[in-house]
């Protein structure tokens, strides 16, 4: 710093000259990578010859020799995380406050993979062999995509529950969902694809496409068209079909119906003593289960003509799927059920074929063999369904809760779910909350004081605001203690504030308050983000406009 006196009265220059230092020392660490190169073939190949030792002959010099060079490959993995983490660093500082990843994830290292090296089964066998490990996990994930033989029964009660659907697409609804994409709809989806993103697998940004659309609108539309003719395509969903208690992936309809259903429930048992049942019900695997036969059968009776069901088969049809163990590609097997989460016609695909169970429900509602609870006198609630996550209000009596796993189960048969009992959830409220055959259900009980979390809200049975102030106090002094150590600047800090970290609170104030201790405790946890701490915990001196 002697030999630039000019530049040390510069903060500014200062701060780019240490830039500029750090990016030599990366530049250096680059060449000396190249140089390792071979080394860190040398290693890979030393654990491959450790691994195959030890699985012929595990004795305590193969498992010792295997451990070691294990080791020595996670000490370079640090090194090369170490230096990706500042080149992070530095990349970030080059974008400024821009919201890209950087700004977000900029000192997320790369994690080492694990390696799989054993398999211990239900039944307490062990499996070592790396060939029966991938046959096993192989086994599992085609047995879970491919669809079972159906029995001529279950196809009749499949016939019987799509007979209850009754909201149908008309023929005029079925043209207008057939009809070809205009060159204004193409062009406006176009100018509405999100900024620093890649729609397809050529890697051409959203950006790119809006700056050339002049001359290659012609293309564009060429393409659209060709794959709309070869029946490839499907481009809206009509939401006229979709249950009213389906508050998932349909515009106008909310996730806070959901939540305030459960705070509705909650405060109404305190004001009148009723005595009923919350149940949440948790599908396994509820995307990659649904069946295929069932799902085209649910369009039909939805009134989707054969044409446009057609077009939606050629979408979900006709996969494969392989599965990487320890960074090896096993041989594909086709998919034969399930919609693939990610794909944007899976969430309107998935929220028609809960239609007929919820119809089903209503079935037994309308005659009385099962029974919602009637809140204010006026608005009767049996359930409410946001994507896959369902949840039931019932009275508090066995019969109607034997009742209602009946029907799940003819549900399961039709469709190809699959209860998982262990993680649904039953919340008994009112008086009398904790009967004898509650705990012979196999779900999870939400007993008194038991906290747990419902679609993102933190509640409690009863509702203590004690302590969910203090889970949610910490969840935010986590999020900020992860991000107090970023070179975030503070127009940067504001953004996280506003955009960012404010939504915790806001969204779990709409089904459960904060006390004013831990409001107090945001407070002053944003403002010590924001303004920053000494090293004694004292804050250092705010600026006043």
């Amino acid at each position: 710093m002697e030999d630039h006196p000019v530049w040390a009265r510069d903060g500014r220059k200062r701060w780019y000259l240490a830039i500029g230092r750090i990016r030599g020392i990366l530049k250096a660490c680059r060449d000396r990578q190249k140089q390792e190169l071979p080394e860190a073939i040398v290693i890979q190949n030393r654990l491959a010859e450790a691994r195959v030792r030890i699985q012929a002959d595990p004795s305590e010099e193969n498992t010792k020799l295997f451990e070691d060079t294990l080791a020595m490959g996670r000490r370079r993995e640090q090194v090369d995380a170490r230096i990706c983490t500042i080149r992070s660093r530095i990349k970030w500082l080059r974008e400024g406050d821009s919201p890209s990843k950087y700004f977000f994830a900029f000192l997320k290292a790369k994690q080492s993979q694990e390696t799989l090296s054993a398999l211990r089964l239900e039944s307490g066998e062990t499996i070592t062999g790396e060939s029966e490990i991938q046959e096993l996990l192989v086994g599992a994930y085609r047995a879970l995509y491919t669809a079972e033989q159906e029995l001529e029964e279950v196809i009749h009660m499949r016939a019987d529950a799509l007979q209850l659907i009754d909201k149908t697409l008309s023929q005029d609804q079925n043209r207008q969902l057939g009809e070809i994409p205009s060159e204004e709809l193409i062009e406006d989806i176009v100018k509405s694809l999100p900024k620093d993103k890649s729609p397809g697998i050529d890697g051409v940004t959203a950006e790119l496409l809006v700056a050339g659309w002049s001359f290659m609108r012609t293309d564009c539309f060429a393409m659209v068209w060709r794959v709309w003719a070869s029946r490839k395509l499907l481009h809206r969903d009509n939401r006229g079909i979709i249950d009213i208690q389906q508050m998932g992936f349909i515009a106008g309809r909310s996730i806070v119906e959901n939540v305030l259903s459960l705070r509705l429930a909650q405060d109404w048992v305190q004001c009148t003593g009723q005595e009923i049942v919350f149940v949440k019900l948790d599908f396994q695997k509820a995307y990659d289960m649904v069946s295929h036969s069932y799902l085209w059968a649910t369009l039909a009776a939805l009134g989707v003509c054969q044409e446009n069901v057609q077009r939606i088969q050629c979408l979900v049809t006709g996969g494969s799927s392989e599965v990487q163990v320890n960074g090896v590609l096993t041989e594909g097997f086709s998919v034969t059920r399930g919609v693939r989460q990610g794909c944007p016609m899976a969430p309107p695909l998935f929220a028609m074929v809960t239609q007929p169970f919820m119809r089903m429900l209503r079935e037994e509602e309308k005659e009385g063999r099962l029974q919602g609870v009637t809140y204010g006198g006026q608005q009767t609630l049996l359930h409410q369904i946001y994507a896959d996550d369902t949840c039931i209000h019932i009275t508090m009596k066995e019969e109607q809760f034997n009742r209602l796993t009946e029907v799940i189960h003819s549900y399961e048969l039709i469709s190809g779910a699959k209860l998982n009992l262990s993680k649904s959830l039953i919340m008994p409220l009112g008086p009398g909350r904790n009967p004898a055959w509650l705990h012979e259900t196999g779900c999870e009980i939400a007993g008194e004081g038991k906290n747990f979390i419902y679609l993102g809200v933190s509640t409690s049975n009863p509702i203590n605001e004690k302590e969910i102030t203090k889970s949610i106090v910490k969840k935010i002094e986590n999020k900020l203690n992860h991000w107090s150590n970023r070179l975030l600047s503070w127009p940067g800090r504001i953004l996280l504030l506003q955009h960012v970290l404010a939504a915790t609170p806001v969204y779990q104030l709409l089904s459960v308050g904060l006390e004013n201790t831990g409001l107090e405790a945001l407070e002053r946890l944003c403002s010590q983000f924001l303004w920053g701490w000494r090293e004694d915990k004292s804050p250092k001196a705010s600026l006043i406009a």
